[in-house]
């Protein structure tokens, strides 16, 4: 029925509404984008003035430095040494530069001071020279001089004939130091000083609004205000990782700090400004761009009536573009679920929504790129295009996902067809000529209610697909019943009971031993989770570890076990058993949150438990995922001491190119080469793949040993340890207890 005038007219107030409203977001958008742009212009700035003033310093301190080496030269030239007038020659020195001090330590630490004064060097400060002795130049921290004035060390070598023979030593005043750094900035409004990774001062600025009389700028800072806490935990773990960066913090007013890496001992250039020297310059700026946003908006308006006109045309071009599918050209998703809606209203024959989904399709993607992973999908979509009847509708639904609504007699008719499509799919791989076989798993939901959404009928075919997904076996299609909301509900019950359980210390850690391949003695345990209800019952791994995986409590649960390990561990060592390593391990969810770094550090420094003797394990599909971002999380456990383990080595996709890229210490390989130990060719790639690891300085452990014949094939072959059934299974702590 055509509309009438005020119905047309009502129409365009709406749009227009509409497109004001949009107008109006966009402002506001770009308005908060340019706000945040300028921001960042502004700390740029700040980084940079701070880059500066780091290249300045360091000029001035090579230059002394240089100065002292072409001294320690002249004095190393006669053949004997006077030291009276050696230290003469150095007061002349001291005149040219602006040194309080400067003296000669000889090797056995007497020293020799302009002032005429002479003493003896020990200790700790002994200890810090001896590099210079070794021909190094070295700069001490502040600490405080014979008159009391805060002073820093630097120290040159003199050498002669190749050997060094005594140290050129010179003081400096850190206010002469700091002097250097005193130059204005941002209009005589900021000002930089000097500290060390840990937040002890080298230099303190004489500013106005600068902390007066502080010996760490994490104390002051916490100090002036309990809001900064987050801010300055952020500025120590930079600190601690070379990083460079800014933060804002209150002292009264607020302030912004900027911190760079001096690249001289540990220290770090501080460069602070008032916040409202930024602010200020933002809000001159944004009041310019309000008032530019209210003139576009004025001839907005006035162009309303010419995109009014408009209208009609505009909703056939968007409605295209809402029914094609960017990808395969077909229809739209929102295409099927509007023609499917239809259909089942006109067509009164028994159908069903089809789920088919392409298993492991991420991995063509990461193999052979994304275009080749589009490809692919129109080349789906034109099989299932010469699959379909004519009166069948399909369209890609997300990602690998592809959605169909198919009428049927009978359901042999139905499950033939389908199988069909499945081989269809399979036997004319595209790209078989790569060594890849595309394989569909298919859920199916037989509509017995047409009341139901498009959307739900997807979702219960969904249901049924995921009741497949990473099956190996031949069985590609599943059918929905109701048998599947029983598991719905019953996983349910499982997700709202774990954090209960985790309370209530219902989780417990059973071990299973790892034994040395040749002598058979004890070398190490895997820790594993079961879970104990209150009433006794045992849920298996099997039940409850898949729900945490999605849901991400495996995160708690994997910290939790790593706890209990170190107190484990750590009564083992003070009753003096004969402890070994444990691995826990890691779900690739921790790849997405590499904070959990420090986590574990800390546990393992507060339980008192050597960082050797916890080791993490990690599965080769987690590593597959991103590797980049997992090598960098390996380097940072690396550093701390973890020693790092690959799980289920062998079932992954890039297993030997890994061993190459990802810096482990350990591999376990998978069962499924185990069980291989009767095959030839089985043999040859264990003992091909074992050699490879272990001219890798790669340690190998055997998984699911079981019988005498493997334990033998796999000690044969050079494996270093042995886990699995045929020395022990898991067991409870107790029991583990007295194997130690």
């Amino acid at each position: 029925m055509k509309k009438s005038r005020s119905e047309r007219l009502i129409f365009r107030i709406a749009m227009s509404f509409v497109l004001c409203v949009c107008l109006a977001a966009a402002m506001l958008f770009y308005s908060y984008t340019l706000k945040n742009e300028l921001f960042e212009d502004s700390i740029s700035k700040l980084s940079e003035i701070s880059d500066q003033n780091v290249e300045i310093l360091k000029t001035k301190i090579q230059a002394q430095a240089d100065a002292m080496a072409e001294v320690a030269a002249r004095i190393a030239v006669p053949t004997d040494w006077d030291i009276p007038y050696t230290t003469y020659t150095l007061n002349k020195v001291m005149e040219r530069y602006t040194f309080k001090s400067m003296g000669i330590v000889m090797p056995d630490g007497s020293a020799y001071l302009t002032n005429g004064a002479q003493l003896m060097i020990t200790g700790d400060s002994f200890e810090f020279m001896k590099p210079v002795f070794d021909g190094e130049v070295a700069i001490s921290n502040r600490q405080e001089g014979l008159d009391g004035e805060m002073i820093i060390t630097m120290m040159v070598p003199i050498i002669k004939k190749g050997e060094v023979i005594a140290v050129l030593m010179a003081t400096s005043s850190t206010k002469d130091l700091q002097g250097i750094l005193d130059v204005s900035f941002f209009n005589g409004q900021g000002y930089s000083f000097i500290v060390r990774s840990d937040g002890r001062i080298i230099t303190s600025s004489e500013f106005p609004t600068s902390f007066k009389n502080i010996d760490n700028i994490f104390t002051a800072i916490n100090d002036a205000s309990p809001a900064n806490a987050e801010e300055c935990n952020k500025m120590k773990y930079d600190m601690q990782f070379h990083e460079d960066g800014y933060i804002r913090y209150s002292n009264n007013a607020d302030y912004y700090m900027s911190y760079s890496e001096i690249g001289i001992n540990d220290w770090y250039l501080l460069s602070v400004i008032p916040a409202t020297v930024i602010d200020s310059t933002r809000s001159g700026i944004m009041l310019s761009t309000y008032i530019l946003c209210a003139v576009i908006s004025a001839v907005f308006i006035l162009l309303m009536i010419y995109f009014t006109r408009q209208e009609k045309k505009k909703r056939r071009e968007l409605q295209e573009i809402l029914y094609v599918d960017p990808v395969t050209k077909g229809y739209s998703y929102q295409r099927f679920c509007k023609e499917t809606k239809e259909r089942l209203e006109k067509d009164s024959r028994d159908a069903a929504v089809v789920v088919l989904d392409i298993e492991k399709f991420k991995v063509i993607n990461e193999l052979f790129g994304y275009d080749d992973g589009d490809r692919v999908l129109r080349y789906i979509w034109e099989l299932i295009k010469g699959w379909v009847r004519p009166d069948e509708i399909y369209s890609r639904w997300n990602a690998d996902k592809f959605s169909l609504l198919v009428f049927y007699e009978n359901i042999q008719e139905l499950a033939e067809r389908l199988n069909s499509l499945a081989d269809i799919i399979q036997n004319d791989s595209l790209d078989k000529r790569k060594g890849f076989v595309i394989r569909p798993t298919i859920g199916v939901y037989r509509i017995t209610d047409r009341e139901v959404d498009v959307q739900s009928m997807q979702n219960y075919a969904s249901i049924a697909r995921s009741s497949i997904k990473g099956n190996v076996s031949e069985v590609c299609i599943a059918y929905y019943d109701d048998s599947y909301k029983d598991i719905i509900l019953e996983n349910k019950s499982i997700e709202d009971k774990m954090v209960t359980a985790l309370k209530n210390n219902e989780f417990i850690v059973y071990y299973q031993p790892k034994y040395d391949a040749v002598t058979q003695e004890l070398s190490g345990a895997e820790a594993l989770i079961r879970w104990r209800e209150a009433d006794g019952t045992i849920t298996p791994p099997y039940r409850f570890i898949p729900i945490a995986e999605k849901n991400g409590f495996v995160l708690k649960l994997d910290k939790y076990v790593f706890k209990k390990v170190c107190e484990d561990q750590k009564r083992w060592l003070d009753e003096g058993k004969r402890v070994v390593p444990i691995s826990v391990n890691l779900s690739r969810q921790h790849l997405h949150n590499p904070s959990f770094i420090e986590d574990y550090k800390r546990v393992v420094e507060a339980k008192g438990v050597p960082v050797d003797l916890v080791e993490l394990e990690i599965t080769e599909s987690a590593m597959f995922e991103n590797k980049d971002e997992f090598t960098a999380i390996i380097d940072r456990l690396h550093k701390i001491g973890f020693k790092i383990l690959m799980d289920d080595f062998g079932t992954g996709y890039s297993s030997l190119m890994m061993l190459k890229s990802i810096p482990i210490d350990v591999m376990k390989l998978d069962k499924s080469f185990v069980d291989d130990f009767n095959d030839e060719k089985g043999e040859k790639i264990i003992s091909c793949v074992t050699q490879l690891a272990k001219s890798m300085n790669i340690e190998v452990i055997a998984e699911g040993v079981e019988t005498e014949e493997q334990y033998q094939f796999m000690k044969k072959l050079g494996c270093d340890n042995i886990q699995g059934f045929y020395f022990a299974k898991p067991m409870p702590v107790e029991d583990f207890n007295k194997l130690l």
